[in-house]
């Protein structure tokens, strides 16, 4: 279950499609999730014009197998616990994605949906707050798996 899982999550991904064709709407970052070690993983979202070395989003992750799902455990980068995981579940062909219990960002109500395909990860964060979205938002952002190729 977790190879599987682990087969249409890891690589390095990036939305520029999608930036290029609507950049009012949605900005061009790039992304990657690593294993660095048994059940240890690690992950980086960056913005295109700040680089890789100045991301806006960096964890590290540990994987927990539940029932017939895989829970994301999150943590900052010192390893001490982030406040919200994720629970991933198995569909014919993808993996869908939510965030695990009750999960309070930014004095909001934290709603993240992901989907995992073998070649894209597709995803929105908002924070809900009186029934209105307060940051972020539902609007999906398509990320391409890179493929490397030989020379």
């Amino acid at each position: 279950m977790i190879e599987d899982f682990l087969s249409f999550l890891l690589g390095q991904y990036h939305n520029r499609n999608q930036a290029f064709a609507n950049p009012s709407k949605f900005a061009y970052i790039h992304c990657y999730w690593k294993q660095i070690e048994e059940n240890k993983f690690h992950s980086k979202s960056w913005y295109n014009y700040a680089g890789e070395d100045a991301p806006y989003r960096e964890k590290y992750h540990m994987l927990e197998v539940s029932n017939n799902n895989i829970i994301v455990k999150n943590y900052y980068v010192d390893w001490q616990k982030y406040p919200c995981d994720m629970i991933f579940s198995r569909n014919i062909s993808t993996w869908e994605g939510s965030n695990y219990g009750e999960c309070i960002l930014h004095n909001a109500q934290l709603e993240s949906k992901i989907t995992l395909t073998e070649n894209q990860i597709l995803c929105y964060d908002a924070g809900i707050k009186d029934n209105k979205i307060v940051w972020g938002g539902k609007d999906l952002y398509i990320f391409e798996k890179q493929v490397m190729e030989r020379l």
